[in-house]
């Protein structure tokens, strides 16, 4: 009789079309209360109807498990046609999008000897009814419908299932974006009915906790050749072997599997919703308490993940490295100064997410981390194939953000999991962001936590110390050629990439994992290892070694500055960042002085490199630090160069030129040496400096010697006291009057004509060492106070020989305006104002004599100044002299 009536197709198609015609009538008459609550009554007695056939169809044992494999077999069409549909977003896209011939003209048909909750028909009813907006008033009497399945224990309830989960969680995600869109009061009857959050989330929770919390295993789940093979091994490992009996729950073994794919999405969705519901505008939470409370709805959160993670850690952790990897915004790595990138706003919620889940303890979250880690190096297969990203290092991050965000109480207690965790990071060597990652996870530690007091902790901490410097130290290296049999020197591999980005822009999620393809290769880790070494190297070792055990650094620092040098001494253009992060490292390093024997004989040598200061502007500061360390603290080494630079010769055989550029390159290293020291640190080598700029003097025809020696002169008076270089002061004034008088002929015999470039820069410095003299404060050289009428008038005096109109031979004219007169007519121009407080000439170098005449001609017309620059202090001069004797330094390659 049930069979001969056709009850199950009638109430099918019934349903079908109810829900065909209330979406149209509700799409027509959206506002009319009447038609609405009718619709709602008529579909509300249907699916009531529907629940009483779900009984019947249970009372009677209707659908023979013989035949349920054959009906689905042989209807497999009608499933496809709910899978096409479920990838759209309503029933219109899927009306109007449909491609298949086939699928345009079909819809899911009624399949005899198959029970209700198996119809595909029915599926699909399910599919179109949670997924038409308008009717989101009859969601509620859908969702009953749907948990009364459950009841009955059908093993055809996969695919229902799935389809309730997947939509359910694209509502919520449209919901969740128009709760965030939202900031004025608006009508919500007809539209999202009250508490709708709340009821998303509760059917949610209750079909997985079904499936995957309440429902025990019968067997373990066989790993297959797809993603959930990798964490297969956590899947089911905490469930209870009382249930393997349990044959009633059979049919969700099957199940579960595959609703475990469907977690990362959950976790997705549900970030979406504690974001919003909890950093809730106060002004308008009245507003918006019709969609749920928002106590309530992260409430619902913390209850949907919680079990969840209780049964499932491994399995939950990796769902959220997915999440994780899919909301990242930047790298990994940030700019100098910074370990990581800042993590985006919705990695930030997930961490916040994961701490106040109550079971997620800081335990469970390394155990797992670190079991993730270890299945991660012995699978077969590589992750990226697995995940389709790389999973370590996606884990490795997101627990380096919740250990961050732990209290320092807590991190002292994780110390026996972290460090499982670090050892098992070391294993993994096929993903350089794990080591680097591993390291900042050690200094992380180290900086929050007072030191072990325990001897065996201290050794092991040694011991992963060592490994983690090691490893970083070899990616780091991943640029320098290997060592052959006929030469032991390293050099940096030609083809290395020419630029590395350290951080990538703001993009779309779409867009992510294409970003982070291009950057893949065996040296890209190269300059973020040599950023990360600068920001953890130091400080670990220091904490980690105490006072007694300083000397152990040395063994581990010595491979990794032999292997860094390689890099500050290739100048090519392909290295520059490499040199710079390299500079930086060390200047890190140096800070430490008990490691001085792993440094010192490097960095002196690099010193004394030909090629030193071809670098980039942003790695000066850093080698001043590092001239600092090495020559302040070993006066030795300032002897050596004192020395050097008395007795530099050229050799037997070669030409002046080689020697005048050896004895120019030592002169300029000097000078260099005691810009980077502190105020008369070298007071008592006076007599010795002076010595070297007496017999460089001599080689008057040396023009790059001469101007080393004024830019020698210019770092003494900054870096000496007045009363220190008053015996030099003599040989100073002497050079600079007699080389300007020179200056002054020179222009007269060659009326402006080419010159040779070494004559242009002589005349340069010389230049910059006048004004120099001009702008300093008195007090600071008060010698030139009473011979500075020689070279420029003031203003005053400049002033009365206009108003008188003295033309006679006989008076005075400084060299500043003799020089100015020299000039061919055709360089004339209007000169610049001049101020008592700031340099004119910032030219590293010139092509041309007239590119001088500008600050002759203002000396000549305004004097020794025209106006004083109240802003400019004499702090602030002194400050403009030194930026101005850094770029001197700097040479172009």
């Amino acid at each position: 009789i049930f069979d001969r009536c056709h009850l199950q197709e009638s109430i099918l198609y019934v349903l079908q079309r109810s829900i065909v015609t209330h979406t149209e009538a509700a799409y027509i008459v959206q506002e009319d209360i009447e038609v609405l609550e009718w619709t709602k009554s008529f579909q509300s007695e249907l699916l009531a109807l529907a629940q009483n056939m779900l009984k019947l169809e249970e009372e009677i044992g209707w659908g023979d498990s013989s035949k349920l494999s054959e009906a689905l077999s042989k209807y497999e069409f009608d499933y496809k046609y709910v899978n096409y549909y479920m990838n759209c977003q309503d029933t219109h896209i899927a009306k109007v999008n449909l491609v298949d011939s086939e699928m345009e003209t079909s819809n899911p048909r009624y399949i005899p000897n198959l029970p209700l909750v198996g119809q595909p028909l029915f599926v699909h009813c399910v599919l179109v009814a949670l997924t038409t907006r308008r009717v989101t008033f009859i969601h509620k009497k859908w969702l009953d419908t749907i948990f009364s399945c459950f009841d009955y224990k059908s093993p055809l309830l996969k695919k229902l299932s799935e389809v309730v989960v997947q939509q359910v969680l694209s509502n919520t995600k449209q919901l969740s974006k128009e709760y965030h869109n939202i900031r004025t009061p608006k009508p919500v009857v007809g539209c999202v009915p009250v508490n709708q959050i709340v009821l998303l989330l509760e059917s949610l929770t209750s079909v997985v906790h079904f499936i995957l919390v309440h429902a025990p295993t019968v067997q373990a789940a066989n790993s297959t050749n797809s993603k959930s093979a990798f964490v297969g091994f956590f899947t089911f490992t905490q469930e209870e072997a009382g249930g393997v009996s349990n044959s009633e729950y059979e049919y969700v073994n099957g199940s579960k599997q595959n609703m475990l794919q469907y977690i990362p999405k959950c976790f997705d969705a549900l970030l979406d919703v504690w974001i919003n519901w909890k950093m809730v505008d106060s002004e308008s939470v009245d507003n918006l308490f019709p969609w749920g409370k928002p106590l309530d709805v992260r409430n619902l959160v913390l209850n949907f993940v919680s079990p969840l993670f209780k049964k499932y850690p491994a399995s939950m952790l990796s769902s959220l490295c997915e999440v994780w990897h899919v909301n990242r915004r930047n790298l990994i790595f940030g700019r100098p100064g910074n370990l990581v990138s800042a993590a985006s706003k919705k990695q930030l919620a997930l961490i916040d997410l994961i701490t106040d889940i109550t079971v997620c303890t800081y335990d469970v979250v390394l155990k797992n981390a670190q079991k993730l880690l270890n299945t991660a190096a012995a699978h077969p297969k590589d992750s990226r194939e697995q995940f389709g990203f790389a999973f370590e290092t996606e884990l490795l991050h997101l627990t380096y953000e919740y250990f961050r965000s732990l209290k320092t109480q807590t991190m002292q207690k994780a110390w026996p999991h972290l460090l499982n965790l670090l050892r098992e990071a070391c294993t993994i060597t096929n993903q350089a962001p794990v080591t680097l990652l591993a390291l900042g996870f050690l200094q992380l530690y180290l900086t929050n936590c007072p030191q072990l007091d325990d001897t065996k902790s201290r050794r092991e901490l040694q011991e992963v110390t060592v490994k983690l410097i090691e490893l970083t130290t070899e990616i780091a290296s991943r640029s320098l050629s290997a060592n052959t049999w006929f030469s032991r020197r390293t050099e940096v591999l030609p083809e290395y990439n020419e630029v590395v980005s350290v951080k990538k822009e703001e993009s779309e999620e779409d867009s992510c994992s294409e970003e982070e393809e291009k950057y893949e290769g065996n040296n890209v880790y190269t300059l973020q290892a040599i950023y990360v070494l600068n920001e953890c190297l130091a400080q670990v070792i220091d904490l980690v070694y105490g006072s007694e055990e300083k000397d152990k650094a040395i063994g581990i620092l010595s491979p990794l500055i032999s292997k860094i040098s390689v890099y500050i001494r290739n100048h090519a253009h392909h290295n520059m960042p490499n040199a710079k992060a390299s500079a930086a490292l060390l200047s890190s390093i140096t800070d430490y002085q008990y490691c001085r024997k792993a440094w010192a004989k490097e960095l002196f040598e690099a010193l004394m490199d030909p090629d030193f200061f071809i670098m980039e502007p942003s790695s000066l500061p850093q080698w001043k630090v590092i001239t600092e360390h090495l020559i302040a603290h070993d006066n030795l080494l300032f002897q050596d160069l004192l020395v050097r630079v008395t007795t530099a010769t050229g050799g037997l055989f070669s030409s002046n030129e080689v020697f005048y550029t050896q004895k120019a390159r030592l002169l300029r290293r000097l000078s260099f040496t005691m810009h980077c020291c502190e105020y008369d640190q070298y007071a008592k080598y006076m007599t010795k400096i002076q010595e070297c700029y007496v017999e460089a003097l001599k080689l008057t025809q040396a023009y790059q010697v001469i101007k080393e020696v004024f830019l020698g002169f210019r770092v003494v008076i900054l870096r000496m006291s007045p009363g220190t270089f008053t015996p030099l002061w003599p040989i100073m004034l002497n050079e600079l009057y007699s080389h300007l008088v020179d200056f002054r002929n020179t222009l007269k015999k060659s009326k402006g004509g080419e010159m040779k470039v070494d004559m242009l820069n002589m005349y340069l410095s010389i230049t910059k060492f006048l004004d120099q003299a001009l702008i300093l404060p008195p007090d600071m050289i008060p010698d030139f106070q009473v011979h500075n009428w020689m070279f420029v008038c003031d203003r005053a005096s400049l002033s009365s020989s206009d108003d008188e109109e003295n033309t006679s031979p006989s008076s005075f004219l400084s060299l500043a305006t003799q020089i100015s007169d020299m000039f061919p007519k055709q360089s004339a121009g209007i000169p610049e104002r001049r101020t008592r407080n700031s340099p004119l000439l910032t030219e590293s170098g010139i092509k041309e004599l007239r590119q001088l005449y500008p600050f002759y001609q203002c000396l000549s017309q305004y004097g020794l100044y025209d106006t004083v620059d109240k802003g400019v202090t004499d702090t602030r001069t002194l400050e403009l002299l030194e930026e101005a004797l850094d770029l001197e330094y700097l040479e172009i390659s």
